[in-house]
């Protein structure tokens, strides 16, 4: 059985996988600067894609694994379903592409909806870390007494 110091690690491992990439797309949003975008939107597009089954979980020594306990993808269920990861997915190799074109206010809906994202992300992972067990659903409490 798990304890509750490990699965609270494995949330607070999503929150700073997704600080990372935030922090990435906010420099790039403020400034325009691409240092390190390119790691770091590549990482993410490869995890997010390997948690949503989409695209093969290829490993190298020192990689970032952000979703490979039942924790850590449930927290991205929490914040998006399949097609919204896809989405942004999508957004997220778009930006690789297209980041030193120059154009960033072409960008920014693209950019917002992605830092949304992990923002959302992040904050999810923050709550399940100070909260790791679920309340029971409303009324589940009175049925388990009267079996």
């Amino acid at each position: 059985m798990l304890s509750g110091t490990e699965a609270r690690i494995r949330y607070l491992s999503v929150a700073f996988f997704a600080q990372g990439v935030l922090d990435a797309l906010a420099k790039f949003a403020q400034s325009g600067s691409a240092v390190g975008l390119d790691a770091t939107l590549a990482t993410a597009i490869r995890e997010l894609g390997a948690a949503t089954g989409t695209q093969p979980a290829e490993r190298r020594p020192g990689d970032v694994r952000a979703f490979r306990n039942y924790e850590q993808v449930r927290t991205l269920d929490e914040v998006s379903n399949q097609a919204g990861i896809q989405k942004i997915i999508h957004i997220l190799e778009d930006l690789l592409e297209r980041r030193n074109t120059g154009h960033i206010a072409e960008q920014r809906r693209e950019l917002n909806d992605a830092i949304d994202f992990f923002f959302h992300l992040e904050s999810h992972a923050l709550r399940n870390f100070d909260q790791p067990i679920e309340s029971l659903p409303s009324g589940m409490r009175e049925l388990c007494k009267a079996s």
